[in-house]
């Protein structure tokens, strides 16, 4: 009887009856990497007190929910202002200060999806504003795309916040992040001179 069981189990491994059914993509982070994006340092909604460098977040657009495939165009603005207070390891703002301002998806966490800024000068307080494309994954899931803020002279290298030179001593990451969610049929691809390049307004 025991070896009949055992057969019967064997057989319906074998034809899939005992396979798990797929499910979405959700893995969020491997335990094995190291997540360097400092909560302290998530940038604040504009008129909450301000983040590292006197940087607030006021808008970013990214759809909650899109299709497999679909090409996305994202808007990031977000304000500089002088700092009040000193806060220690944080640092003043300074207008001369080199900063570096990329995107990245946690479903290719070293490849980056955007360029926003590329060694350009902090410059006088203001708002900035930013648009950029990407194509949504493949697979159905729930993702995560993030932007980082950094004062230095390279940009972050990965979505965990990764620097160029880990012994870099440079400021904190300043990040923010969305998640949204893959579902439906996947978006026929037009040719075309497609590019992940911002546009700068």
């Amino acid at each position: 009887m025991k070896r009949v069981c055992f057969a019967l189990i064997v057989s319906a491994l074998f034809l899939g009856y005992g396979s798990p059914r797929p499910q979405e993509r959700r893995e969020r982070a491997p335990s094995r990497v190291q997540d360097h994006c400092d909560l302290r340092c998530k940038i604040p909604l504009h008129g909450s007190p301000r983040g590292i460098n006197g940087i607030s977040q006021v808008r970013w657009s990214v759809p909650e929910e899109v299709t497999r495939g679909q090409r996305l165009s994202c808007t990031v603005e977000w304000l500089l202002e002088h700092d009040t207070d000193f806060t220690p390891n944080v640092g003043r703002y300074n207008p001369n200060a080199v900063i570096q301002v990329n995107v990245f998806g946690d479903w290719q966490p070293q490849q980056e999806l955007a360029r926003l800024i590329d060694s350009e000068l902090q410059g006088n307080p203001r708002r900035v504003q930013r648009t950029f494309h990407f194509r949504a994954p493949e697979q159905p899931g729930l993702y995560t795309v993030r932007w980082m803020y950094i004062t230095w002279y390279h940009p972050i290298v990965s979505f965990y916040g990764g620097r160029n030179n880990p012994k870099d001593n440079c400021s904190p990451v300043a990040w923010s992040e969305k998640s949204f969610r893959v579902t439906g049929t996947a978006q026929p691809r037009k040719e075309g001179r497609g590019s992940h390049k911002h546009q700068i307004r």
